[in-house]
């Protein structure tokens, strides 16, 4: 979740197409909204500040504005612009997923909180952790699975391996 972005700080503004020339799209960082079809279509349906909300537009605005400095590292992490394409996914837990992924690329990195000491199976309230997972070899980096690596799998599968 994105915090409240102040007043001071709420910008709108056009922000260019990157794949049609002269067209551009209205954004409004305040209220995470877009002009463009993916934005109206896929994303405007998440609580307001859900990260899930932020289309390619979105992000480019965010990143050139006093925004980003009121943001924690993680969520700057995932808005960062650099050149991977970003699914959000939540668990049947409530868990949050971040994958992260070039297309043509064999290697899905795959973020989401790790397990503290005590917890069960389910939401976990540990640090981010990234893991890699290869989907041609449909393994784990270093046979190493994140917490909930089978539900995730499926995830993997559904979305990349479809």
């Amino acid at each position: 979740m994105l915090p409240p972005i102040p007043e001071g700080l709420a910008l709108r503004q056009s922000v260019d197409s990157t794949t049609s020339p002269g067209q551009t799209y209205m954004v409004d960082l305040a209220n995470l909204t877009c002009t463009c079809v993916d934005h109206i279509e896929r994303r405007s349906g998440f609580s307001q500040n859900d990260l899930r909300r932020v289309c390619k537009h979105l992000r480019s605005a965010l990143q050139q504005s006093p925004v980003l400095s009121i943001l924690d590292a993680e969520t700057r992490a995932i808005l960062a612009d650099d050149g991977q394409a970003r699914l959000i996914a939540v668990l049947a837990s409530g868990a949050e997923v971040i994958f992260r992924y070039v297309p043509g690329d064999p290697w899905v990195n795959v973020e989401t909180r790790t397990r503290r000491k005590g917890e069960r199976a389910g939401k976990f309230s540990g640090e981010y952790r990234e893991f890699g997972f290869h989907l041609d070899e449909e393994r784990w980096s270093y046979g190493s699975g994140p917490p909930a690596a089978g539900e995730i799998r499926k995830l993997i599968g559904q979305y990349f391996l479809a």
